[in-house]
């Protein structure tokens, strides 16, 4: 499904929390061959471990969320794709709720905001600013990842917590 991608020497996945960028980033991985780097283990908001990892020759697709605001500055290279997961904004909040989601107010205040909802600010701000300033934006809808051989329907992922992706 994202063989395509292989071409990228870096490829970013971002985008609200719960919309799906874990899962889409570990198909990424699995279709293309590349490392999947975890957002935990750069530091979930290190912009210093960020660009560490981006200045390596490792093949990777980064899931980094929290990062979200900022991809659009690792977005500007030949080599470096950056996908946001687009998921319907009921759902996400939805899921933020499910699993009692503490972030709201702090991922609000990378947008130097205060209040909102965080889904529709990154959305916004990837389709009025960021998207145009990447070279390679991919915008995945989480509709259709259905179709990937990794995808774990949703009346099986019933009492799943945060990031996880398959059977625990």
């Amino acid at each position: 499904m994202f063989e395509n991608l292989k071409v990228f020497k870096k490829i970013i996945v971002t985008g609200p929390q719960r919309a799906g960028t874990t899962i889409t980033a570990k198909m990424i991985a699995a279709d293309t061959g590349h490392d999947y780097i975890d957002e935990d283990d750069i530091g979930i908001k290190s912009m210093v471990r960020m660009r560490a990892v981006m200045n390596t020759d490792r093949r990777a697709v980064v899931h980094c969320p929290a990062l979200c605001r900022h991809a659009h500055e690792f977005g500007g290279r030949d080599d470096t794709a950056v996908v946001i997961v687009r998921r319907p904004i009921p759902d996400i909040v939805a899921s933020q709720k499910r699993i009692g989601w503490p972030a709201e107010k702090e991922e609000l205040g990378r947008y130097g905001l205060e209040s909102g909802t965080i889904s529709k600010v990154k959305y916004r701000y990837w389709d009025n600013h960021q998207k145009a300033n990447i070279k390679h934006p991919v915008e995945v809808t989480y509709a259709s990842l259905k179709k990937h051989p990794l995808w774990v329907p949703k009346q099986k992922r019933v009492g799943w917590g945060p990031r996880q992706t398959g059977a625990a």
